[in-house]
């Protein structure tokens, strides 16, 4: 005992002298195994096949991309646009032979540019359709691009197109654990907030969850209390947890468990798989059986050899691009979540920074009512302009796009944008188009979301600083009591982000 706790002392001991720049080289440089990173290779790739093969097979492309009158985009990329005709059947068809090449690590790291930047596009077309997991894929893929992921069980190797190596520079494994450490942390920093917990947010969760279960209707508020604290806490423990041996199989067993959930409950699609299989792969890779073709018991020569070719690739030059490399990435990865607190205001009302910020889950915005007003000149008179008026008649309120259209200033921006191209087609000029938006954030009473004084149709986009047009959150109107909010009745109507 006193000998391995001696051990353990030494080597913190040698962790805290070393200079901050020696533990980077030893992050970066050090030869690995390849095996956690060719089975994350085949794994994600199955993941990323059934990602996009779903859009052909359900019927999505249609709904999504063609049936549209015109699709959100968001800003910087109003160009990208839906491909006419069947282009989009043969951009997902494209992706799927990409993710198979992606698995089979034929032509790999073309295999994976590709889905990124195949996949990215689709991405961009729809601001409707934005979710965390989508954006996660986009990372991954990027990452996975400059990563010697086909250097086992690939037909890169088989072809003779890479060398065959069973040892790889640690750095992609360091940078895999930190994007999914970024993922888990960020959303557990986001929830340490006064909406989050008050409970509320996750009382529509906890209703469905007594629906589907069937247990007594009072539970709710317990439910909705443990899955609040329980969540947060999961989130800024888990990375932790999961870079301390001795904690892993606690993080393991509770991503287990709050990832199985979450695909019960949520339907969200590859996420929780993906985050398993992530957690699984990249920080329990001695319990990974070995890869077809790879050595039994190499003899130590074997392995000084492996080694060896690592080090070999590893020219001064090479290393200096690994390390700026990692170094952007990580500064991406900290600060980008970080710029929804350089906007004044609540981003899950004005939506400022709410995007790519991993703000999961964290807020129930439902759509109480919409309407526009405007008016234009034609023939010289001033003529009121007629729009659908009317929020029960479904025109928004049951439309995927329109739906969420409604609490989103920027889409709704949009929206007024397209409407006043439509009528100035018409002949009108001097158009005016006002917009009166009731929303409620997180239980609270409905308040209007955007000024119905200002003339929307002349306003314009931009994303370095908050639209005035934004009405502020009433800071005296507090999320309720959550012994106080009664939720059956807002069941499938809030929208969740």
């Amino acid at each position: 005992m006193s000998t391995a706790t001696n051990s353990t002392n030494s080597r913190q001991e040698t962790l805290a002298t070393k200079p901050v720049a020696e533990l980077l080289d030893e992050m970066l440089y050090t030869p690995i195994s390849a095996r956690p990173l060719i089975y994350f290779r085949i794994i994600l790739g199955l993941l990323l096949f059934k990602n996009v093969f779903s859009y052909i097979y359900e019927g999505k492309i249609e709904k999504y991309f063609l049936a549209p009158a015109a699709n959100f985009n968001f800003p910087l990329f109003p160009w990208v646009q839906a491909w006419p005709g069947n282009g989009m059947y043969w951009h997902y068809g494209l992706l799927c032979v990409a993710a198979v090449c992606f698995i089979l690590g034929l032509g790999f790291r073309y295999a994976s540019a590709i889905y990124c930047l195949g996949f990215l596009y689709a991405f961009l077309i729809e601001r409707a359709l934005y979710l965390n997991h989508h954006y996660v894929v986009i990372l991954l893929t990027f990452v996975m691009t400059f990563m010697p992921a086909n250097r086992m069980l690939s037909l890169d190797t088989k072809f003779g197109f890479v060398k065959r190596m069973e040892y790889i520079p640690s750095w992609s494994l360091w940078v895999l654990r930190i994007q999914i450490g970024i993922v888990y942390f960020y959303g557990g920093v986001v929830k340490i907030n006064e909406d989050w917990l008050s409970g509320v947010p996750m009382k529509f969760t906890a209703s469905k969850l007594v629906h589907m279960a069937g247990l007594p209707i009072d539970w709710q508020n317990g439910i909705a209390y443990f899955l609040v604290y329980t969540g947060m806490i999961y989130d800024l423990l888990v990375f932790p947890f999961l870079l301390h041996k001795k904690l892993r199989w606690i993080a393991l067993l509770a991503s287990l468990v709050f990832h199985l959930t979450n695909s019960v409950i949520f339907h969200i699609g590859i996420f929780p798989w993906m985050m398993i299989g992530a957690t699984f792969l990249l920080f329990f890779n001695d319990l990974l059986p070995r890869l077809p073709g790879e050595m039994k018991s190499p003899s130590p020569e074997q392995k000084k050899e492996g080694v060896q070719a690592v080090v070999s690739l590893l020219t001064p030059q090479r290393k200096r691009m690994i390390k700026v490399f990692f170094l952007v990435f990580v500064a991406y990865q900290v600060l980008m979540p970080l710029r929804s607190y350089l906007y004044s205001g609540n981003p899950g009302w004005t939506q400022n920074g709410d995007h790519f910020s991993w703000r999961m889950m964290l807020n129930r915005r439902i759509p109480i009512s919409f309407e526009m007003r405007g008016s234009g000149v034609k023939d010289g008179q001033v003529v009121d302009l007629e729009f659908n008026k009317s929020w029960e008649s479904g025109a928004y309120k049951n439309h995927w796009q329109l739906h969420k259209m409604t609490t989103a200033p920027d889409m709704i921006l949009q929206f007024v944008h397209l409407n006043a191209e439509n009528v100035r087609k018409q002949g009108f000029t001097d158009v005016a188009i006002y917009v009166d938006s009731q929303v409620s954030l997180n239980g609270r009473p409905p308040q209007p979301l955007v000024n119905p004084n200002v003339n929307l149709a002349n306003e314009k986009r931009h994303i370095l600083r908050s639209y005035d047009w934004v009405l502020p959150l009433d800071p005296l109107l507090k999320s309720p009591r959550l012994e106080d909010f009664p939720v059956d009745e807002s069941l499938g109507r809030e929208i969740v982000d």
